[in-house]
């Protein structure tokens, strides 16, 4: 049963090179960066949740603080999870119709709630509020690096990648 997914926020060689001469206001712009991210996919597991009296979306939430370091080939790299703390909202994750293995059903709360750009409430609502999005998080990310860096980070392209789950 998964406990919860993330995502590896990856640069190019380009802004590795220049980064390297601004590391540190390079890694508060990444940190910030991805603790938005982080933010926003929480909110689009929450969206995209079952709903009966609101302990489960209350129990999605990003962890830890995005921790910047460098991979094996000197890329700066970021990472965040979003995780729920409820065995009941992992189970759910995981056996709810539709998107996951089907055990359980929908009540009449969840299905009144409004289609999102995710699917919709149902199963997997971690992993989609991530896998749907990583589009829009790499602008996102590509954006506030050249936003914050200037000129020289034109180049820059951010890269999304789901992480495997972890314990």
């Amino acid at each position: 049963m998964a406990a919860n997914i993330g995502i590896r926020v990856k640069s190019n060689r380009a802004l590795q090179n220049w980064a390297k001469n601004v590391i540190p206001h390079f890694e508060n712009t990444l940190r910030a960066a991805t603790q938005a991210v982080g933010f926003a996919a929480a909110t689009r597991a929450q969206a995209n949740a079952p709903i009966d009296k609101g302990p489960l979306r209350r129990s999605l939430e990003t962890r830890n603080q995005p921790d910047v370091k460098m991979d094996g080939g000197g890329s700066p790299q970021a990472e965040f999870f979003v995780t729920a703390s409820e065995p009941y909202a992992l189970k759910m994750h995981e056996e709810l119709q539709p998107f996951g293995e089907g055990r359980f059903q929908l009540g009449p709360f969840s299905r009144a709630q409004p289609t999102t750009r995710e699917g919709g409430v149902g199963g997997k609502y971690l992993e989609r509020a991530i896998l749907k999005n990583i589009k829009r998080f790499e602008e996102f990310l590509g954006k506030a690096v050249q936003e914050n860096l200037g000129g020289a980070a034109k180049s820059t392209k951010v890269k999304v990648t789901p992480l495997p789950d972890t314990p």
